[in-house]
């Protein structure tokens, strides 16, 4: 458990046997974060370098900031269900495998990259900063929302099975298939 504040320089590497969490406070990663083995996460974690899980159950409405200034990229498998947000000042964010989760990807500021990998998320939220899709499958299982910022969505496929709300940015079709299907309350 942390609590409070709890800093990191360099690489860190999370792998906790079924009994343990990282629960509460928040955790700052100066360098890389590896997910090996986490039975929950529930703190707040911004990371200035790559992040990569080869963990396939991580659960916990844990958060994840990539807020770093150079080039990040994202590998894995699974992550916490929370908020994966990217709030760069500089550099990209490019996602580096196909990624599944249901965590709700917020793009603040700084460029997400998904060239060449397919994107399954809870939600997507753009509120600035800029996401670009290429000829991946996007499948937002959740509110798809664009208030500020860029959205280039994909040339292939992209699926939104929530609300789905454009109130400022701007959204590029890109010549893809959009289906909208709500899911019913």
């Amino acid at each position: 458990t942390i609590s409070g504040t709890m800093s990191v320089a360099g690489n860190f590497t999370v792998n906790m046997t079924s009994l343990s969490s990282l629960s509460s406070g928040t955790l700052n990663v100066g360098g890389n974060l590896t997910i090996t083995a986490a039975s929950s996460i529930t703190s707040a974690i911004t990371v200035a370098g790559n992040v990569t899980s080869s963990d396939t159950a991580v659960i916990g409405a844990g958060t994840i900031t990539l807020n770093g200034t150079l080039d990040q990229t994202i590998t894995g498998g699974n992550f916490p269900d929370g908020t994966f947000t990217i709030n760069k000042p500089s550099g990209n964010i490019i996602l580096a495998s196909n990624i599944s989760d249901a965590f709700t990807l917020v793009v603040t500021s700084g460029t997400l990259d998904i060239t060449g990998w397919s994107l399954t998320v809870g939600g997507i939220n753009v509120n600035g900063g800029t996401f670009l899709g290429d000829a991946s499958t996007i499948d937002v299982n959740g509110a798809f929302t664009i208030s500020a910022g860029s959205f280039t969505a994909t040339s292939g496929q992209m699926n939104v099975s929530g609300a789905t709300t454009i109130s400022g940015g701007t959204f590029t079709h890109n010549n893809g298939t959009i289906v909208f299907a709500p899911t019913v309350a």
